[in-house]
């Protein structure tokens, strides 16, 4: 098991994310049975519920006919995840929250955690043993 230095209360483990409202659709959004962007894996790239797109492989929901799914998002390609332009895809913590989203910690606590944090410490807060400070977190 790998250690964590920057502190359990100070890194992220998972968070909300935002599933399509149409079953059937066939993409990664909302499936945790696939380790792609999106699905089971989520990123510190952007902050929480960015107006920032998603950027990930395979297809959008709104792409797939899901109206009613709010999260922004761009397919970059149908290409497979283990291959070298699955570096370029993202995926950003998102709820239908007002204002935030809330992030299980590696501690085991959950804390809510604002649109408006300082991307550099969302950033921080992704990393387990980089040596920053995630004060403002």
């Amino acid at each position: 098991m790998a250690d964590i230095t920057d502190g359990t209360s100070n890194t992220a483990m998972v968070s909300e994310g935002l599933v399509p409202t149409i079953t059937g659709w066939g993409g990664p959004i909302g499936s945790i049975i696939y380790g792609n962007m999106g699905g089971a894996l989520y990123s510190h790239a952007i902050t929480p519920n960015s107006t920032a797109p998603d950027r990930i492989i395979g297809p959008c929901p709104r792409d797939r006919g899901d109206t009613d799914y709010r999260g922004p998002c761009t397919s970059i390609g149908g290409s497979a995840w283990w291959t070298p332009s699955a570096a370029r895809a993202f995926a950003g913590a998102r709820s239908l929250h007002p204002g935030g989203v809330n992030v299980g910690l590696a501690d085991g606590s959950v804390r809510f955690v604002s649109n408006t944090i300082d991307l550099l410490v969302w950033r921080y807060v992704a990393t387990r043993s980089g040596g920053e400070t995630a004060s403002e977190f």
